[in-house]
């Protein structure tokens, strides 16, 4: 029975929507919402400066992206370009226009919005526009930007240059200088910049000119710049050279650090007065007679604990675990002895009590084997 007076109700049903329905087209057709009204404005015929100023002074972001849409001179771009309030609006303009003195005047405009700016040097063709924005710009973003869009590489290596040498930003002219690709630039900026590391940075970029290299890891004055060039050498007698009479311990550790040479290694752990040196080549050493003098007699713990860690012999370690006067050296040896009787030694009876834990530690872990 309910089912058939479901039935029986529906055309009632139908019939009071269908009212409702009425009622609110009729209203919506006296009363259009404003964003709908403007709309269908827009799309009427209009000339250049009503869609202009409709664009800058619109209160709805979609009735003023429209009418922008419509615009098609350049002085009324222009003028949205400059002045709406609304940067998405001026983005639109500017992805319209094609004058170059308005896109570098507005990529060079500190109170409009980043991606607005970015739109105008993506737009901008003219060269010589972008090499002036990427010299002149206040920010550094947009000064990147600019430097990115250069693609004369002869334009690029005198826009990079100027940069480089007169710009005060360091952020900027260190970006420059990654873009910058032109050889005879970087052999310039390498040898005359007023920052050395800035100079490191151009020598990092000329790996194929040794003689070049060679001449720096000389003579530079700085001895950041002389590291980074014997970082690039690739000739091994330069290289021997420069690590037993490089005139830094920078650039002799630099040195050691590219070669394979066991004799030289020993004769630098043996003579040079560089404990960070003497310590790198004792890091490459493997003859066990010569690791076990240096781990007895050398003045740098941290030389005598580098040895220890390379050494198999376990008198030698023994001997050391006895008699160096460095707990650290001392703690290195207990982790390299295998021999659990001088561990239990050590363990039992060490005057220090780090050396006794680390003992028993030791050989805990060597039963755990």
């Amino acid at each position: 029975m309910k089912r058939n007076e479901r039935i029986r109700n529906k055309p009632a049903i139908i019939l009071v929507l269908g009212a409702v329905l009425f009622t609110m087209l009729i209203s919506f057709a006296q009363n259009p919402p404003p964003t709908v009204f403007r709309v269908v404005e827009v799309r009427e015929p209009r000339d250049e400066a009503a869609l202009a100023a409709l664009a800058k002074n619109g209160r709805d972001e979609v009735v003023c992206l429209d009418a922008v849409f419509k615009l098609s001179g350049q002085a009324a771009l222009a003028e949205v370009a400059r002045k709406a309030p609304n940067w998405k609006v001026a983005i639109a303009a500017v992805y319209k226009l094609t004058d170059q003195t308005v896109l570098a005047e507005i990529a060079k405009d500190g109170t409009r919005h980043e991606d607005l700016r970015r739109m105008a040097i993506l737009r901008l063709d003219d060269k010589a526009a972008l090499a002036e924005t990427a010299i002149s710009a206040k920010e550094a973003f947009v000064r990147r930007e600019a430097l990115l869009r250069l693609d004369d590489p002869k334009l690029l290596a005198e826009t990079v240059r100027n940069t480089v040498r007169t710009h005060e930003d360091e952020q900027t002219r260190r970006f420059a200088l990654e873009v910058l690709n032109d050889q005879a630039t970087l052999m310039e900026i390498a040898q005359k910049d007023r920052d050395d590391g800035i100079r490191s940075m151009a020598v990092f970029k000329l790996k194929d000119h040794q003689a070049f290299l060679a001449e720096l890891a000389r003579n530079d004055r700085s001895a950041v710049v002389r590291q980074a060039a014997v970082s690039l050498l690739n000739d091994e007698e330069l290289l021997a050279e420069f690590a037993r009479n490089g005139n830094s311990g920078k650039v002799r550790l630099e040195a050691v650090q590219k070669l394979n040479d066991q004799a030289l290694f020993r004769e630098i752990a043996k003579n040079d007065e560089d404990g960070w040196v003497r310590q790198a080549a004792v890091t490459r050493l493997e003859d066990q007679a010569f690791l076990a003098d240096v781990a007895k007699n050398d003045t740098g713990e941290a030389i005598r604990g580098v040895a220890v860690e390379k050494i198999t012999d376990q008198a030698v370690l023994a001997d050391v675990l006895k008699n160096d006067r460095a707990r650290s050296v001392r703690l290195r040896t207990v982790q390299r002895i295998t021999d659990r009787k001088l561990l239990a030694d050590a363990a039992g009876n060490d005057k220090d009590v780090s050396i006794r834990r680390a003992a028993e530690k030791r050989l805990s872990e060597l039963k755990g084997e």
